[in-house]
Order: C-alpha cells, then sequence, then structure tokens
C-alpha cells in the first residue's frame, strides 16, 4: 500500500453479507499485507476508506508485480477463492458488499451515489507491471 494503513476489516459471511460488527485487524499502521491463502478463507479483505492511492502486489520471491492506482474509491478489496486459489484480485470499489445494517434498498446500500438527472460520474483506475 502507498500509506501505513490501519484496517480493521469487516467479515464476510457464509451468506454474503459484509457483518460490519464483526472484524479482523489486518492492517495496524502498517502498508505491508504478507498474503497467504488463510487470509481468504473468510472471504476478502476489505479496506473502508483507505488512505492509500495505490497498491503493489509483489510475488514473495520475485521483485515483479501488479500496480493498481485506484485515487477516489472508497473501499479496496483483495481477495481470493477459499480453496487456495492461484490467484490474488485487487479491486477498488465504490461501494461494497451488502452490509449487516442495512436493508435491501438499493439507494440505501453503504457508498451508494445518486447524481441528479443529467449529472454524470466516473470513476477510473489503472493496473501495470512492476519491474
Amino acid at each position: 500500500m502507498e500509506c501505513e494503513e490501519y484496517a480493521n476489516c469487516p467479515t464476510i459471511r457464509d451468506d454474503g453479507i459484509c457483518d460490519v460488527s464483526e472484524r479482523t485487524l489486518y492492517f495496524d499502521n502498517t502498508n505491508i499485507l504478507n498474503v497467504r491463502h488463510d487470509l481468504f478463507y473468510q472471504d476478502a479483505v476489505c479496506l473502508e476508506h483507505p488512505k492509500s492511492t495505490w497498491a503493489i502486489l509483489h510475488h514473495k520471491d520475485k521483485t515483479e508485480g501488479v500496480r493498481v492506482d485506484y485515487e477516489g474509491f472508497d473501499f479496496f478489496q483483495i481477495w481470493s477463492c477459499k480453496n487456495d486459489g492461484p490467484f490474488v484480485a485487487l479491486e477498488p470499489w465504490t461501494g461494497t458488499a451488502t452490509t449487516s445494517e442495512e436493508d435491501d434498498v438499493f439507494e440505501h446500500k453503504r457508498g451508494v451515489k445518486i447524481l441528479a438527472p443529467g449529472k454524470t460520474e466516473n470513476s477510473a483506475y489503472s493496473i501495470g507491471i512492476v519491474e
């Protein structure tokens, strides 16, 4: 991560609901997350309102990696599949999965932006190779 982060991340329940009352501390004023399969057995690491605007994923044995720049995004997800998948995904999000404190009304979802008729908003991120 670009900055040292404090990320006490919500837990993703088996039903896919993001439980904001049950949290796991993944970043405690650090900018490094040692990625390992068991981090994703309960789903994703979701940073809420990260200070960082970019993150780099390096292979543990190499200097090469992937950099994701995501300025302007309110959430950043790091995830893989539960069965020790051979990948890690880095995803900037403008909202989250449905949380334990929401109803099922789309307009009430965390992070949703309501634009007036005729108004537009753009969000963009970039992915590049780090050598």
